[in-house]
């Protein structure tokens, strides 16, 4: 199943839900579950604010990325290569391969987006939201690293740096994170319904 824009729930303006990171300037609006579709796939509308921060360079070891800009301008770069894409224009990012993406138009950007497989997508992106809404990241949307390392080590393989090897990353969040759950960071945060949600 491809994505397309004219998506029932992109039409309708009515997601099940909104994870909205106000430190990074993205919302992102949930048309689409993987478990509507058997577990296959997250389908998602993102909106990057005219003033949005560029995220840092990372990989997705098992998920693959789709993006279909619907407005707007984004910057997507991969494996190195920087490419401009439009309105109408679609880009697919490989899992495994490092990339980036940030909005180039200096107004709102919306992007329908797929994830495939879902995974842990949805709590892991709450839980970064929820983190900028405390006022526990940086100005760029980075939680600390005992955040950081209790949020990598609750979601594993969603997302890494591609400069340091995953193995080692995964041992490091693994030793830090119980001194950060000592220290009061949680992953538990709740879903904030859209306007469409049961």
């Amino acid at each position: 199943m491809s994505i397309e824009p004219d998506d029932g729930r992109l039409r309708s303006g009515e997601p099940y839900e909104i994870i909205d990171n106000p430190v990074v300037g993205q919302q992102y609006r949930l048309l689409e579950r993987g478990s509507d579709a058997d577990g296959e796939f997250l389908r998602l509308e993102v909106r990057y604010r005219a003033d949005a921060k560029h995220f840092a360079e990372h990989v997705h070891p098992r998920q693959a990325e789709s993006n279909h800009v619907l407005s707007g301008e984004m910057v997507v770069t991969v494996a190195g290569e920087e490419r401009t894409v439009g309105p109408g224009e679609r880009v697919t990012l490989p899992a495994g391969v490092p990339h980036s993406h940030r909005n180039a138009s200096g107004i709102e950007t919306r992007v329908l987006a797929e994830l495939r497989p879902p995974m842990a997508w949805v709590p892991f992106a709450r839980a970064l939201a929820g983190l900028a809404r405390e006022g526990k990241t940086d100005e760029d949307g980075m939680p600390n690293p005992l955040a950081l390392a209790v949020l990598l080590n609750a979601y594993p393989d969603i997302v890494y740096l591609p400069a340091i090897p995953i193995a080692v990353q995964k041992l490091l969040f693994g030793l830090l994170a119980p001194v950060g759950r000592l220290r009061g960071y949680s992953t538990d945060y709740p879903a904030v319904r859209g306007p469409g949600s049961e």
